[in-house]
């Protein structure tokens, strides 16, 4: 995904963060989790589209999955469901500013 962090390849890195949230949504093997996610996705992508127009932001955007990953992998799961938590209400936070 970082190869694709500047102007021209947006779109790409777009569509691979897309891809990485239904691939997160789908590894949690939770139904539940996966149908909502997928009842809000367009809406979820029209508005990281919106917010993702600078380096910035897909910058920490990719920091906040690596992290979360990371902690994943190390079985460290408690904290990485504090920083996906810190993740989504950074998102939210956001997307109210620059969509107001």
């Amino acid at each position: 995904m970082k190869k694709y962090q500047n102007e021209k390849s947006r779109e790409d890195y777009l569509s691979l963060d897309t891809m990485f949230h239904k691939a997160f949504f789908k590894a949690c093997n939770n139904s539940f989790l996966d149908r909502h996610y997928q009842s809000i996705n367009s809406m979820i992508e029209t508005m990281r589209h919106y917010i993702s127009i600078s380096n910035e932001a897909t910058d920490k955007s990719l920091d906040n999955h690596l992290a979360i990953t990371d902690l994943i992998i190390q079985g460290k799961i408690d904290q990485a469901i504090e920083s996906l938590e810190e993740h989504i209400v950074r998102w939210s936070r956001r997307s109210i500013i620059d969509l107001s």
